[in-house]
């Protein structure tokens, strides 16, 4: 049974208390103090809330993969630019959705970083089943846990209004020095 006290200097903690019946007329009870595991319970679920909240809206798309590169977590936004649902993009299906003429320059990249357990960032498109091409500027970084890479963690950002741009003002550029 978990029970919640008031201490002396007034704070609050829990307890646990269990009991053992030993025969007719004895009991062998056991009282533990178990605030710090409440509070730590505590502070991770709010932790989980914030992630959630702040994942959830976040203006950039949201990634998690394993030490194998295999993706095991992806935001809405995520799914938003990519234009591929979250079961989708797991595992390695974000790949089918890179733009087939830089397939070969994201996939190098990402090895490269992978051998080297280093970040890596990159400017690649992604095609829609639709035929849309949206350009993303991705970041990916290692997830160190007790000094072993446990995956990674990454963010992508739709940026193909800046490209628009950065290929109009080139095509104005060629068009002056005609």
């Amino acid at each position: 049974h978990e029970s919640e006290f008031k201490r002396k200097d007034g704070s609050i903690g829990w307890w646990t208390v269990s009991a053992v019946k030993l025969n007719e007329d004895e009991y062998l009870g056991f009282v533990e103090d178990i605030t710090d595991q409440k509070e730590a319970d505590q502070a991770l679920l709010e932790s989980r809330t914030l992630f959630r909240n702040v994942a959830n809206n976040s203006p950039v798309g949201i990634f998690r993969c394993n030490e194998n590169g295999e993706t095991t977590y992806v935001n809405p936004k995520y799914c938003e630019i990519t234009n591929l649902s979250e079961k989708e993009a797991l595992g390695q299906g974000w790949s089918k959705a890179v733009h087939p003429e830089d397939f070969d320059f994201v996939t190098k990249n990402w090895q490269k970083a992978h051998k080297n357990q280093s970040s890596s960032s990159a400017e690649y498109r992604f095609m829609h089943k639709d035929g849309k091409i949206v350009w993303v500027s991705g970041r990916a970084v290692p997830d160190i846990k007790d000094g072993e890479l446990s995956g990674y963690v990454g963010t992508i950002s739709d940026i193909t209004e800046r490209k628009r741009f950065e290929l109009s003002i080139i095509e104005s550029e060629a068009t002056l020095q005609r």
